[in-house]
């Protein structure tokens, strides 16, 4: 309903910069160690691997989870599990 919250433990001490959901699924992403969390209830939250770090948020679009990063990065998922790298065209920081 949106008015009644419970803090949930994610299983890891990393910060979390970004929370998404789609599709039945949430993403949450971290600066540090390439911090990718999935989960379909928001209480019981799985690691996931893609290669990367530096993580700064994360977004679902038409179908798409989108994480946005250090040094121009963009990777793209459509479940959350299987990453892909995109190219930007810049080396900035992507929030």
């Amino acid at each position: 309903d949106g008015e009644t919250w419970t803090a949930q433990t994610s299983g890891i001490t990393n910060n979390l910069n970004g929370v998404t959901s789609g599709n039945g699924t949430f993403v949450a992403v971290g600066l540090s160690g390439g911090t990718i969390l999935t989960s379909t209830d928001g209480e019981t939250w799985t690691p996931q691997t893609s290669g990367f770090s530096g993580f700064r948020q994360v977004t679902y679009v038409n179908g798409t989870f989108v994480i946005t990063g250090n040094s121009g990065m963009i990777l793209t998922s459509p479940d959350g599990e299987t990453w892909t790298q995109q190219t930007s065209g810049t080396s900035a920081f992507l929030n």
